[in-house]
């Protein structure tokens, strides 16, 4: 029990780090991350990726978004068909 307990308190802390290394590395060269949670119909976004296209998680109202908000604010209409046809795929 003492050994699991140590082997997984040793996992997070190295999950910890990498997290911290794959942000560090995605800021210097400049990359954001999202998630798209199909069970909820939601985008999940990080702050690099507001940032990249202009706004704030405050101004957004947090970091998930429904997906129809998202084609809403985010995707021109003239794009919106070639975005549906490559999600599709």
């Amino acid at each position: 029990m003492v050994k699991e307990v140590k082997y997984l308190l040793t996992a997070e802390k190295t999950l910890k780090m990498s997290q911290v290394q794959l942000e560090n590395a995605m800021g210097m060269v400049n990359l954001a991350s999202w998630e798209f949670d199909i069970s909820n119909n939601q985008y999940i976004f990080n702050d690099r990726f507001y940032i990249m296209i202009g706004t704030s998680a405050i101004k957004e109202g947090g970091y998930t978004m429904l997906s129809e908000d998202y084609f809403n604010k985010f995707i021109h209409p003239d794009d919106m068909q070639f975005v549906l046809d490559r999600m599709k795929k």
